[in-house]
């Protein structure tokens, strides 16, 4: 009788054991699928806005481009060329907060180490583009705001009202890109 119990014994133990096993190659091969699962999700939210932040950037630089050579003019037609030239300005500073949201975003998912040379070189394609891009944008406001200065001598010399400088509405969501980029 004891040999029965001991057998019986033995046969719960040895359950017990399988049973814990089972359970945790279960929760091993769960917790994989998962990681997998969550890691193709960060991969396609990289390259969905990777695409997005490349398309748009280009807009940008080029809209940069194209206000930067409008800033050739005589004082004289600063009067006509400024609402244009505003206006042009005030769209590019909607690109680039629309951006910068975006950046956010590609930020919050490049900080994985996923092990994916394609999407590493995105991660830090965005980062350079979006400084350069930004340095760009900060570039053609001063040299905006050379033009404004020169205008206004030729006013003062004149007599005439001045025109304050652009003041940029980029602002804190920029900057918060900017700084997790660095």
């Amino acid at each position: 009788m004891k040999k029965l119990f001991l057998h019986i014994g033995l046969l719960f133990i040895i359950t017990g054991i399988s049973i814990l096993l089972i359970d945790n190659v279960s929760a091993s091969i769960n917790g994989y699928y998962s990681d997998i699962k969550e890691s193709k999700k960060v991969l396609d939210n990289i390259n969905i806005n990777y695409n997005l932040f490349k398309e748009k950037s280009l807009n940008v630089k080029d809209t940069i481009k194209d206000i930067s050579v409008s800033f050739d003019f005589y004082l004289e037609e600063f009067n006509e060329k400024n609402i244009d030239i505003v206006k042009k300005i005030n769209k590019v500073e909607d690109e680039i907060i629309e951006i910068s949201n975006i950046s956010i975003e590609l930020d919050d998912n490049c900080k994985y180490e996923l092990n994916n040379k394609n999407i590493d070189n995105k991660c830090s394609n965005y980062k350079i583009n979006y400084k350069n891009m930004i340095d760009s944008y900060n570039e053609m406001i001063n040299v905006y705001n050379e033009v404004i200065d020169s205008y206004n001598e030729y006013q003062k010399e004149l007599g005439r009202v001045e025109v304050n400088n652009y003041k940029s509405r980029i602002g804190e969501s920029v900057n918060k890109a900017l700084i997790n980029i660095s």
